[in-house]
């Protein structure tokens, strides 16, 4: 992939956050601010080219029964130029569709449409310990003729293992399986890529990639959340993006020092990719990165210069933002940004929400067949328990005078759950607390 490829990939993402499974509770995107500058064509210019800013607004809605399930995005948009009159037009709203159920996986199905016409459909389905394990991005007319999926296959430890992606087009099927390393401390060391044009099976190498790691590591539980249907709406004039899977340096690990990437040419390994990360983690949580990428077949290019992108990680995993510069020599210079505000739905709008006051424990957690909880309320009323599935779906319901309640892992009707987490609401009075366990 070329840089200027590589670095439009990353300009469409809107949220590192999975904003229908396995997210932070209560936090999702209100907006996104895309801003581009460059230079453009225009023949009233004296040398036939001008400067030129687009900036676009897009403001997120959600679906009224889920918090983080997209219901629709309004946009609007200034181009400042010669082919721009500098002010605000309102784009077409997107509706997302969207449609939600429940069985031995969650799905959520998105029927995107903007303009009155059908702009893409995406399938989301998530496993029993909230981890995304099928996604199906299409595109165009429906039925759709072009499109990916995604199979994301993980490890005993929970690590992504590998995943399978098979493109398709009217032309055929090419596969692709990007196969993650670690080493024994459990970071990232690299990637092998194989690629397949017959079947799932058939593979031969494509690239590989590696890691080279700091002596840090990021802080125990830092997560980033890599899938959203919003990965898939990019802005105006920007290059969509379907993960932030794509950058191997992006870890919840070891800190990454630099990545190598090679490609699989004639029979041989070719290095085409250098890129050195500098990473901060700040003591909020806050996680910036700060990448400088040469792609060495264009070095020689006399104007070349290498892209340059910078972008940080809330302590809740969504992605704060983007600034990227790119110049390959032999076209324009080009820079720009994106950046996103989020919100945290509260209590009062969520189940799912912790609220302040008691605190309530969990043990053993994980667990297999049984849950002791206790709480450190000073009150004497009845207390109420209340069980959500990962979905925000009530499972079970639990009231008893005692300050600690067990739970056998079943449902109202009385026959066990799935294994995964589950979200557990503890209210006595005005008094309340939320604990996260895992069923194994």
């Amino acid at each position: 992939m070329k840089p200027m490829h590589r670095l439009f990939i990353l300009l469409a993402v809107l949220s590192v956050a999975s904003l229908c499974a396995g997210q932070d509770m209560g936090w999702r995107v209100a907006s996104r601010i895309s801003q581009s500058s460059g230079w453009e064509y225009s023949p009233d210019a004296p040398e036939g080219i001008t400067s030129f800013t687009d900036r676009v607004e897009e403001t997120i809605y959600y679906s009224p029964d889920y918090y983080d399930v997209v219901d629709r995005i309004e946009t609007r948009t200034r181009h400042t130029g010669a082919n721009g009159d500098g002010e605000w037009h309102d784009l077409p709203t997107i509706i997302c569709n969207p449609a939600v159920a429940s069985d031995a996986y969650h799905r959520t199905v998105y029927y995107i449409i903007t303009n009155g016409t059908w702009y893409k459909q995406r399938v989301e389905t998530i496993d029993d310990m909230g981890r995304m394990a099928y996604l199906t991005i299409t595109n165009g007319d429906m039925p759709a003729t072009v499109g990916k999926r995604l199979h994301f296959i993980y490890d005993v430890y929970g690590r992504l293992e590998s995943l399978v992606t098979a493109s398709f087009d009217p032309t055929g099927v090419i596969f692709r399986k990007r196969d993650m390393q670690y080493d024994a401390m459990g970071r990232k060391t690299g990637e092998l890529v194989s690629i397949s044009e017959v079947d799932s099976t058939s593979w031969v190498p494509e690239k590989r990639v590696t890691l080279w790691q700091s002596d840090d590591s990021f802080p125990p539980g830092t997560s980033f959340k890599l899938n959203s249907v919003l990965f898939d709406i990019n802005p105006p004039g920007y290059w969509g993006s379907y993960d932030l899977l794509s950058i191997p340096g992006l870890t919840e690990t070891g800190i990454v020092d630099s990545v190598h990437t090679e490609e699989y040419i004639d029979g041989e390994w070719v290095h085409n990719y250098s890129d050195t990360y500098d990473i901060v983690v700040y003591p909020d949580g806050t996680v910036s990165y700060n990448i400088v990428s040469w792609y060495l077949p264009y070095m020689g290019a006399p104007d070349y210069g290498h892209s340059v992108w910078s972008f940080g990680i809330a302590p809740h995993g969504g992605f704060l933002g983007l600034d990227y510069s790119y110049d390959d020599g032999l076209s324009p210079p080009s820079w720009g940004g994106v950046s996103y505000v989020w919100e945290q739905v509260s209590s009062a709008e969520d189940p799912l929400i912790p609220s302040a006051g008691m605190s309530l424990s969990a043990y053993p957690n994980p667990f297999r067949d049984k849950l002791t909880l206790l709480s450190d309320s000073k009150g004497s009323g009845i207390a109420e328990l209340k069980i959500y599935n990962l979905r925000g779906q009530l499972v079970r319901k639990l009231e008893s005078p005692q300050k600690a309640l067990d739970w056998d892992g079943t449902n109202s009707d009385g026959f066990a759950v799935p294994k995964g987490i589950y979200i557990i609401r503890y209210r006595e009075g005005d008094q309340s607390a939320t604990v996260k366990v895992l069923k194994y």
